[in-house]
C-alpha cells in the first residue's frame, strides 16, 4: 500500500512538471537572444526573420514539432494511465507488479525524451 502511494505522487509530480520542461527553452535564453552588441551578425538577422517560413518561430519545422510532441505525449500518458492501472490491479502478483512498474517508467522516460527533444528542437530552429 505504501508503494501505490508513492507511485502516485510520483505519477502526479511527473504531470505536473512536463509542461515546465516543454517551454524549458523560453528560461534559457528568452524569445531572442539577440542584443545590440550582435544585432548586425547573420545569426541574429536570421532569428529575427520571423517571416521564413521553414525556420523562425511560427516555422514549419516547428508546427511539425508541435503536432509530433503533443501526439507522443498523449500516447505516452496513456500508457503511464495504463502501467497505473496494471499496478492497480496486481493484487500483489509480483509477475504483474514487475510489469507495471516497466511500464510505468518507460512511459515517465519516454515524456522526458519528448520533452527534451522538443526543447532541443525549439533552441535549434528558432536560435541557430
Amino acid at each position: 500500500m505504501k508503494n501505490k502511494v508513492w507511485l502516485s505522487i510520483l505519477v502526479a509530480l511527473s504531470l505536473a512538471i512536463i509542461p515546465a520542461a516543454a517551454s524549458a527553452s523560453s528560461l534559457i535564453g528568452g524569445s531572442n537572444t539577440c542584443n545590440s552588441n550582435t544585432q548586425g551578425s547573420a545569426v541574429c538577422n536570421d532569428v529575427s526573420n520571423t517571416n521564413n517560413p521553414i525556420f523562425g518561430q511560427n516555422s514549419l519545422i516547428i508546427g511539425i514539432a508541435n503536432v509530433i510532441a503533443y501526439i507522443a505525449g498523449i500516447i505516452a500518458i496513456i500508457i503511464l494511465i495504463v502501467g497505473s492501472i496494471k499496478y492497480i490491479t496486481s493484487n500483489g502478483d509480483s509477475n504483474a507488479v514487475s510489469s507495471a512498474k516497466s511500464t510505468i517508467i518507460g512511459a515517465l522516460i519516454g515524456l522526458a525524451i519528448i520533452a527534451l527533444a522538443y526543447t532541443i528542437i525549439d533552441f535549434v530552429v528558432t536560435r541557430l
